[in-house]
This record gives C-alpha cells, structure tokens and sequence, in this order.
C-alpha cells in the first residue's frame, strides 16, 4: 500500500530580518527503510545491513548529530572497498527526492553500510529510505 510523505525543505534568517522561503513535495511510497542507531566513539566500520535497490529509491535522508564517515558497499562489496565514502557533520544532512534537480547521491543498489566515529563521543545516526517497489 503506498503512502504520502512531505520533505520540508526551508530557509530563514535566525533574526528573523528575512522571509522565510522553501518549498514541499510530496513523495509516494511503498515502504520505508529506517536506521536510528548510536554509534560509539571509536568505532571503525561498524557494519550496518541496508538492503535498498537503487531503481526503487524515492527520497533518503542521512543525519547525524556528530562527525560520522559511513561508507557504502554495493551487493558484493566489503568493507576495505567501498564504493561510496560519505563525511557528516553535526546537523548537515543530506538530504534527496526523486525529481530533485541534483543527481541522486546514491548510485547503485546498497547492500551494507560501515560507519566509524572518532568524534570523541556517541554520535547518533538517523536514515530514512523511501522505497517504491512498482516503478
């Protein structure tokens, strides 16, 4: 059964000196992938089963509240070679939806992720992986 999710996407001034401006889409989808995982301190390619074909992905979010590197492996992939290295840092997500004028970051099918924290503290991971099975 689908469902309707809205991505926010907004911009404002923290003086309020300028209007608020951004926009919304609505996004269909199947089924979603979800991870919300605390991710120790000295942690080296913690390995995090994320099955997600890439022609069925709609919309991810990946967010941290620390500095985090999460590599990503393609069915077949391992740890020492990943295929995609992504950085983050605290409250900078990335952040995309089908139709975005930016390519998809993701670029094949996923099969696991292996993050590592040397952040001196607990940093908290949050993805979410809107899937549509039928398109």
């Amino acid at each position: 059964m689908s469902e309707a999710r809205v991505l926010d996407r907004n911009f404002s001034a923290s003086n309020g000196s300028a209007a608020q401006v951004g926009y919304s889409k609505t996004i269909t989808q199947e089924s979603i992938i979800s991870v919300s995982k605390s991710i120790p301190d000295s942690t080296t390619d913690m390995e995090i089963t994320f099955d997600v074909p890439y022609s069925q992905l709609k919309a991810i979010f990946i967010g941290t509240d620390g500095d985090l590197t999460m590599e990503v492996n393609h069915p077949g992939g391992t740890s020492t070679a990943a295929d995609q290295t992504f950085t983050f840092a605290a409250d900078q997500p990335l952040v995309w939806a089908d139709g975005d004028p930016l390519d998809n970051p993701i670029t094949q099918d996923i099969d696991k992720l292996y993050v590592s924290n040397s952040s001196g503290a607990a940093v908290q991971l949050e993805i979410r992986a809107m899937l549509d099975a039928s398109p």
